[in-house]
């Protein structure tokens, strides 16, 4: 998980492979990487998805940067395609677990984030400050929301699912 890999935690923990709990409470004898580095005079950069809950950790880094991405585009599900694992292609917050929208990828949070990441990066050349910059990405993620024309390069037509088995 992002978390063990941060704070150097146990896998195998039960706690560290909930989605409501915080990492800072698993792992609450760990310093996370970015904590370690602050406290030695780094500039840390959170952005996107860097661990499950956006305040973990939060007060060590200098910027977090963290948009859901799944709001922006709840309006405008325009194609639903049928999910084979999921006869009612819909996930926990009800909405489509798969669509494809008629939008460029800079109306995806994670190419905002990609760029914002540049940014600092280039911005950072120049610094004598040394910085820590974690980029996270929601993608891939339940909703699989894409612009159309990822689904485009491959019609449905083409494409053969693997037969569905459920574990028993």
């Amino acid at each position: 998980s992002r978390a063990c890999m941060l704070t150097g935690g146990n896998p195998y923990l039960k706690m560290s492979t909930k989605y409501d709990v915080f990492a800072a409470d698993v792992f609450a004898r760990k310093k996370p990487i970015h904590q370690v580095l602050k406290e030695n005079r780094y500039k840390t950069y959170s952005i996107g998805k860097i661990f499950h809950d956006p305040n973990d950790y939060r007060k060590w880094w200098d910027t977090l940067l963290r948009d859901d991405p799944y709001q922006q585009h709840i309006s405008s599900l325009k194609y639903v395609p049928q999910n084979i694992n999921n006869p009612n292609n819909i996930i926990r917050k009800k909405v489509p677990s798969v669509a494809y929208l008629q939008e460029s990828d800079s109306a995806f949070t994670d190419y905002k984030n990609t760029l914002k990441a540049i940014e600092i990066l280039e911005a950072s050349k120049s610094s004598k400050v040394p910085f820590f910059l974690a980029l996270g990405y929601h993608r891939p993620h339940l909703p699989f929301i894409v612009p159309q024309k990822y689904a485009d390069l491959y019609p449905d037509s083409t494409l053969f699912l693997p037969q569905y088995k459920p574990l028993s």
